[in-house]
């Protein structure tokens, strides 16, 4: 059997990650060069979070961003770059896949803390 490369990306990334992808739908407040942006994403992890957008960025982008964190009742700025696009396939929606860079220890801690909750939501089944 062979293989699609959009299917060996994604089992690539996948052995990369270090913690699991959770679902969560939070706003992201970011802008581009050419408009200030309100997305959601559709999911996060404690090292990045994938944002749904019909006109994903190119990989490499460079972003800053605010999420508020419904759980911890808290709103961070955090850095990231786009290491993924995704087209719209299947049940996936269109978007990016979005890496931490530069976290200081205390927005590390929040996002820490937000994913864990998450983690005992879905251990209880309410997630």
């Amino acid at each position: 059997m062979v293989k699609s490369s959009s299917h060996q990306a994604k089992q690539q990334a996948s052995e990369r990650r270090t913690s699991p992808r959770l679902p969560t739908k939070l706003v992201v407040r970011f802008t581009t060069p050419r408009a200030f942006l309100d997305q959601y994403t559709h999911n996060i992890s404690k090292g990045g979070l994938f944002i749904k957008m019909e006109n994903p960025l190119p990989v490499d982008t460079q972003l800053e961003f605010e999420i508020h964190l419904p759980l911890t009742r808290r709103e961070i700025r955090i850095k990231g770059q786009v290491v993924h696009v995704q087209p719209e396939e299947g049940a996936m929606p269109a978007g990016v896949g979005v890496q931490f860079v530069d976290l200081d220890e205390e927005t590390r801690k929040t996002l820490d803390a937000y994913v864990h909750a998450l983690l005992d939501k879905q251990a209880k089944g309410r997630l």
